[in-house]
């Protein structure tokens, strides 16, 4: 696997753990816990708009669309690192 397939497998595995966030989850207790902090210190956000935000990321984050948005792109694979 080449290092932009597994970027796009990152950032499609990262949807895919928005799109599942269950605040009551054992594993999202961390981002249930910076949820939380975001709420009381910004009044803007609001429980239900960090779950719309979080479901929003997920539609985008998705194979078929991050492989959509970088096809405008050339990127190359970084061959040996160089030092200056």
């Amino acid at each position: 696997m080449n290092a932009k397939s597994k970027r796009i497998q990152a950032l499609q595995k990262l949807g895919d753990h928005l799109r599942d966030y269950d605040p009551k989850k054992k594993e999202y207790d961390s981002l249930t816990e910076v949820v939380q902090k975001a709420i009381i210190f910004n009044g803007w956000f609001t429980f239900e708009s960090i779950q719309y935000c979080f479901s929003s990321w997920a539609k985008a984050l998705t194979t078929s669309s991050i492989e959509k948005w970088l096809s405008s792109y050339f990127i190359t694979e970084k061959k040996q690192p160089k030092t200056v």
